[in-house]
């Protein structure tokens, strides 16, 4: 299912207007890394997803490091979007991911994230501030 969903997007991503989301090295080649920047609508989603999708599908387990570093305007569908496919993917995300770095210095978004992420109780979540990057690192490394 999950590698249906990555074809049906590859339009989206060859189509894509700017590139929000950045791979990060962090030297730790169990922790994939993210930086988000830009606005959050639903085409930016579709794009973000097809990245993540394909690091998710390559592997077997891993931690996931994410910094939300300008986040302009977000839209709702976009919000949405992304918590329906948490849920629809609960127990693969369960079983591949065990620990997410969220570097944020937007306290809504970090007390959203914190707030849905109890609803999946096999994911550790921890959110951090800019200031705290080296320890937000840290924590997927363990």
């Amino acid at each position: 299912m999950i590698r249906f969903m990555v074809n049906e997007l590859i339009y989206v991503y060859k189509n894509k207007k700017e590139n929000m989301l950045s791979k990060l090295e962090i030297g730790d080649d169990n922790v994939v890394a993210f930086r988000w920047e830009g606005d959050f609508d639903k085409q930016a989603f579709d794009q973000a997803m097809v990245q993540f999708m394909q690091e998710l599908e390559s592997r077997d387990k891993m931690n996931f490091y994410f910094e939300i570093a300008d986040l302009n305007d977000f839209d709702a569908q976009a919000v949405w979007k992304d918590l329906k496919f948490s849920i629809k993917n609960m127990d693969e995300l369960r079983n591949k991911i065990d620990k997410i770095a969220l570097v944020t210095n937007k306290d809504w978004i970090s007390n959203l994230a914190e707030m849905s992420y109890k609803f999946i109780p096999d994911i550790k979540l921890k959110a951090f501030n800019f200031a705290e990057t080296e320890t937000a690192r840290l924590f997927v490394q363990e």
